[in-house]
C-alpha cells in the first residue's frame, strides 16, 4: 500500500471567509486611528506654519520698530483701481520669501499705490501658492488656495490673517484714515487689535501684554473666486484681518465687503457669512477643520490651540491689545 506522505492541507473557503472578515474589522478599527493621527501631524505643522509667520512679525518689528500695518491701502477707496494689499506682503522677506517680496518692490507697488490696481498689476507673482500660509488641513477644492484666480486679479487666499481686535474690523472710514467707528453691532472700538489700515503698531501698543493678545489666527477659505476672505494682494476692506468678537468656527455668519458670497456645497456651512448693506463692514470669525477649535499664535510669538467652547468674554478680551480686560483661564 503506497502512503501519501505529502498530502497538503488547506483552507475550506469558510475558513476564508472568516479570515477577511477578521482583517476588514482590525482595518476598520484601525482607520479611525490613522485619520486621527494623520490629523495630528496636520494640526502640528498648522500650528509651525503661524510660530513662523509669529516669528517673522517680530523679526519684521526688530528691524523697524513696528510691526506691518494691517494693510496698506491707498486713501483713494472708492476707486476700484486703487487697492492696497495685506500685511502678509511686508512679511516675505522675514519668512525667506524675499524673491516675491522684491518683484513687488523692483515694480514700486509697495511705494506707489496707484499701481496696485486690481487685473492690471506689472507682472506681480499674485498667484504663486506660498505654502507658509496655506493650513494642511485646508481641502484642496478650494481652488483659490492653490492656483490663485486668473480671471480677476485677485491672487491667492490664504488661511492665517492677522488679528484686527474683537469687533468689526474694517468699513470705509477705517479703511482710508484708520478711524475708530462704532460698529453698529453693540461695540464701539474696533480698531482695538494688534493690526489695523494704514496704522503700524508696536510692542508698547500691547498694554494687555504679549501673552495675553492674539496676534494671528486660522480662517477656512471657500471655493468662490469673488470671496474676498483671506485675500492678501488686492486686500481692501479687511479681508486680511480677522475679529474675535464670535467664537472659533462660529455658525454665525460673517460681514463680508462687497457681497456675501459662500461657494457651494457644504462651503455654505463651513463659511457662513451675511450681506452687508453697502458692503462698509467686514467681520470674519476665526474658523478651521481641526476638530474642536482653532491656532492662533498670541503676541510673544507662541502657539495655542484654542477650542470652539471657550468663554465668549475671554475669546474677545484677547483679541483686544488694550482692553485691559482679565484673561484668567485663557
Amino acid at each position: 500500500m503506497t502512503i501519501n506522505r505529502y498530502h497538503r492541507a488547506a483552507f475550506t473557503l469558510v475558513e476564508l471567509l472568516v479570515v477577511i472578515a477578521i482583517i476588514g474589522v482590525l482595518v476598520s478599527l484601525l482607520l479611525p486611528a490613522v485619520q486621527a493621527a494623520r490629523e495630528a501631524a496636520r494640526r502640528s505643522e498648522c500650528q509651525n506654519n503661524l510660530r513662523q509667520l509669529a516669528i517673522g512679525l517680530h523679526n519684521h518689528h526688530d528691524t523697524y520698530g513696528k510691526f506691518p500695518a494691517g494693510s496698506s491701502n491707498n486713501p483713494g477707496f472708492s476707486n476700484p483701481n486703487k487697492r492696497g494689499f495685506a500685511w502678509a506682503i511686508n512679511l516675505l522677506p522675514f519668512i525667506e520669501q524675499n524673491n516675491i517680496y522684491e518683484q513687488y518692490a523692483s515694480a514700486n507697488l509697495l511705494t506707489d499705490m496707484t499701481k496696485f490696481a486690481c487685473c492690471d498689476w506689472p507682472n506681480p507673482p499674485r498667484n504663486l501658492v506660498i505654502d507658509a500660509f496655506v493650513c494642511p488641513s485646508q481641502p484642496s477644492d478650494a481652488d483659490r488656495i492653490k492656483a490663485g484666480d486668473e480671471s480677476n486679479g485677485r491672487g491667492m487666499a490664504g488661511n492665517y490673517l492677522a488679528c484686527g481686535g474683537n469687533s468689526v474690523t474694517a468699513d470705509t472710514a477705517i479703511y482710508q484714515t484708520g478711524a475708530k467707528q462704532t460698529d453698529g453691532h453693540g461695540a464701539s472700538d474696533n480698531t482695538n487689535g494688534f493690526f489695523q489700515a494704514n496704522i503700524p503698531k508696536s510692542f508698547r501698543d500691547a498694554i494687555d501684554g504679549t501673552t495675553n493678545t492674539v496676534m494671528l489666527g486660522e480662517i477656512l477659505v471657500n471655493n468662490h473666486d469673488a470671496d474676498h476672505r483671506g485675500r492678501y494682494y488686492n486686500a481692501h476692506g479687511g479681508d486680511c484681518l480677522f475679529s474675535t468678537r464670535e467664537r472659533p468656527n462660529s455658525t454665525v455668519g460673517d460681514f463680508v465687503q462687497l457681497g456675501c458670497l459662500e461657494g457651494s456645497g457644504i462651503w455654505q456651512k463651513l463659511t457662513p457669512c451675511s450681506p452687508v448693506g453697502g458692503g462698509t463692514q467686514t467681520q470674519i470669525a476665526s474658523r478651521s477643520l481641526h476638530p474642536g477649535g482653532v491656532n492662533v499664535a498670541l503676541g510673544d510669538a507662541s502657539v495655542r490651540f484654542i477650542p470652539e467652547t471657550i468663554n465668549i468674554d475671554i475669546w474677545r478680551a484677547a483679541g483686544s491689545s488694550n482692553g485691559g480686560e482679565p484673561l484668567s483661564g485663557f
